[in-house]
């Protein structure tokens, strides 16, 4: 559901912080001025900058709670791997509200005065096609190509928001095929969700429920070509399209934007009527797993009661 996040606490205290964790200090090499503190907690970093003593707080809800709990990947088998964190198995509402309050109770902050400046929105999608087949064949969402920026890893970057998918089995060993599909906002703007500003606003479940149907429109948008496009079926000219339509140079570069039109529907009306319709299967399970994701569950924390946030830091 929801992944990394970056939040600028404005009424965090110091003094609570520096009992909390240990920092680290980074001077500037020229002035030998201090430039920011910085520490780790659980996969997220504390900074606060000098002189201003802003202070900001980023990293994987998803790892966090992964560290808190303990949970590893198959191949994060010894301390150096599990330094990395892990976000590859299912991140339910209860589990991110609960680490929510873990982080805001150990760091002495107020949930509703840490504003958000940097979002992540995803799933971890398990399914029955091949990763790299379904990853090689995305070729753009509204006029921007996909790129492999590493290996098995691909996404379309436009100005304030990013749309990431990348083979997550792989990345952790995992045991069965997982996709994961993700919205990076590096601009709050382009939520155009002016309510939404406070990580207390992440536990309003009509708020996620509006994220669903964001990742789920973005996806939507994504121009695909279908490997499982039964060739057989398909009439001489519609055949002869599906060199070019299997071709990212094609969508991207050879093909004028003013006559894409005609392509796209002719692409989405075999893959309609003469495939098993991937994308199709994503936007369905995107709904699901969302769905199962959100439902109640009975969590129970009495680590808290009486405890002072830095008394409680370490464990």
């Amino acid at each position: 559901m929801i992944d990394f996040v970056k939040f600028v606490p404005s009424d965090a205290n110091i003094e609570d912080l520096n009992r909390a964790l240990k920092f680290e200090t980074l001077f500037d090499e020229r002035t030998a001025e201090i430039k920011y503190k910085v520490a780790c907690f659980h996969q997220m970093k504390v900074k606060v900058f000098y002189p201003s003593m802003r202070i900001e707080i980023f990293g994987s809800l998803h790892k966090c709670y992964n560290s808190i709990a303990g949970i590893h990947a198959p191949n994060q088998t010894g301390p150096e791997h599990r330094k990395k964190g892990y976000n590859g198995n299912g991140f339910p509402y209860t589990r991110m509200r609960y680490t929510i309050d873990y982080i805001c109770r150990r760091l002495g902050l107020n949930d509703q005065t840490c504003y958000i400046s940097n979002l992540e929105i995803g799933l971890n999608i398990v399914h029955p096609y091949s990763d790299r087949k379904v990853l090689t064949n995305l070729m753009r969402h509204v006029g921007v190509a996909f790129h492999e920026t590493q290996k098995n890893y691909f996404e379309a970057e436009h100005a304030q928001y990013i749309v990431k998918c990348y083979d997550k089995g792989r990345q952790y060993k995992l045991s069965k095929p997982t996709i994961r599909i993700e919205l990076k906002y590096r601009k709050m703007e382009a939520l155009n969700m002016p309510t939404f500003t406070t990580l207390n606003d992440l536990k309003n479940k009509q708020m996620l429920a509006a994220f669903c149907n964001r990742l789920t429109n973005k996806w939507l948008e994504v121009l695909m070509y279908d490997y499982t496009i039964r060739e057989n079926e398909l009439k001489p000219t519609d055949a002869r399209k599906l060199p070019l339509f299997k071709n990212s140079s094609y969508w991207n570069e050879e093909l004028n934007p003013k006559r894409l039109d005609r392509p796209k529907k002719d692409l989405t009306r075999i893959i309609l009527n003469h495939s098993e319709n991937i994308q199709d299967y994503f936007t369905k399970r995107i709904k699901s797993d969302w769905n199962q994701l959100q439902k109640n569950c009975v969590t129970i924390d009495r680590l808290f009661k009486g405890v002072k946030p830095w008394e409680m830091c370490n464990h």
